[in-house]
């Protein structure tokens, strides 16, 4: 009879025999699992982190991808409606050139005032448009709203000042459309710094031009409100102008020559014709102007009946101003396509570089993930016959009766 140590011994082989085969039998089915998906089961944990993070990253890759696709398609019509935008107001812009020119006869403006009024509805129709979603495209993060709205005579706006985002990369953001506020709304008048008009009471045939800032640092110093009044006097037969500052100080004066140039705390513009005593003009510290009241004063210009001289140099005046403020409209459009143009290059820069970056984090995970065919196969094989030796083995060692121990 064996003894109690043969025994434990034979018990401790036997049960290792069995554990042995079970780990050959869970990594031959690993093996087989693996071959018929085509993708290893991945155990170390450093290639699991890594796997995962390359599948997030994909993931990430393809969101970036439809958001490149919806930023062009929206920029670009975006683009269409900047371009329609322009062309309208370089067509108001013809309207005031052909309002201003001496050689136009008066029956000629109420006309042009129709056809200005025809481009202003025009010109809501473009500044309203959307996207296949229906959302707008100049309305800035209130996508859903109709942006420009009729109150009256006057125009609207409902959308906000921002503009929506759309995530490009993990570190890269475009901007797929435009506040109307910037545009359309908040447009600087006269020529950015100060705004120069005719007072209304006025009963010679005085026209003040828009000016210029000739000296940025002397206007920036002058104290606010910076707002002035030309007032026009005569002094023992000589027409003389005073300029008064907010607080009524005098601030310039001398005698009025047409044509001269008025200039006082970095600014500078003329008084052209035959002003009266009496008379003043104003150059006041510019705002902004919605572009729709421009369009209006132009409407409101071209209706009024030119009856006599001040009249015509106040309109000539409103011309001037209007040409300004429609220069400027045009300009700020132009930036915007200019912004538009760079964001294309943005979108298309930062995809193809996103496209390059896909492609070699799926080879990455490829490498990390897919079963090489010809090593699982020659694996398994090695398996199973481990598996089979050992299975015979342990059979053998089964059989053995108490004969084989005596």
């Amino acid at each position: 009879m064996p003894s109690l140590t043969t025994r434990v011994s034979s018990y401790v082989s036997d049960r290792a025999s069995v554990s042995a085969m079970r780990r050959q039998q869970a990594e031959v089915a690993i093996t087989q699992r693996e071959v018929a998906s085509g993708r290893r089961e991945i155990r170390d944990p450093a290639e699991i982190n890594s796997s995962e993070a390359l599948k997030g990253y994909l993931v990430r890759s393809d969101r970036y991808k439809a958001n490149a696709e919806l930023a062009t398609y929206r920029l670009g019509l975006v683009e269409s409606g900047l371009a329609s935008a322009m062309e309208a107001m370089q067509t108001a812009r013809e309207f005031v050139v052909n309002a201003n020119t001496a050689s136009v006869n008066p029956e000629s403006r109420p006309i042009l005032a129709i056809q200005v009024r025809e481009m202003r509805e025009h010109l809501l129709e473009i500044v309203n448009r959307k996207d296949a979603e229906g959302n707008a495209l100049f309305a800035g993060l209130k996508t859903g709203v109709v942006p420009f709205v009729k109150s009256g005579d006057s125009v609207v706006y409902q959308g906000d000042a921002n503009a929506r985002k759309l995530q490009l990369s993990d570190t890269r953001t475009v901007e797929d459309g435009f506040s109307g506020q910037h545009l359309f709304v908040d447009v600087t008048e006269g020529n950015g710094t100060f705004v120069t008009t005719v007072d209304a009471a006025n009963t010679g045939f005085g026209r003040i031009s828009p000016g210029s800032v000739v000296d940025v640092s002397a206007w920036d110093a002058a104290p606010e409100p910076r707002n002035y009044t030309v007032s026009i006097a005569v002094s023992g037969g000589v027409k003389q102008y005073q300029v008064r500052d907010a607080a009524n100080a005098v601030v310039a004066s001398g005698n009025f020559v047409s044509g001269q140039a008025i200039s006082f705390r970095g600014i500078s513009f003329t008084i052209t014709g035959e002003p009266a005593a009496g008379d003043k003009f104003v150059a006041k510290q510019a705002t902004t102007e919605n572009v729709f009241k421009t369009l209006d004063r132009l409407i409101a210009a071209l209706d009024t009946k030119l009856s006599d001289g001040a009249t015509i140099a106040k309109i000539g005046s409103e011309y001037d101003s209007v040409l300004q403020q429609v220069d400027r409209v045009v300009e700020t459009l132009n930036l915007a396509r200019a912004a538009v143009g760079s964001r294309l290059d943005v979108v298309e820069t930062t995809e193809n570089f996103r496209s390059e970056q896909k492609l070699l984090a799926e080879k990455t995970l490829s490498t990390i993930r897919d079963v090489d065919f010809a090593e699982a196969m020659s694996r398994l094989n090695a398996q199973m016959q481990a598996l089979q030796v050992s299975q015979q083995v342990y059979a053998k060692a089964a059989t053995k009766s108490l004969f084989d121990y005596l």
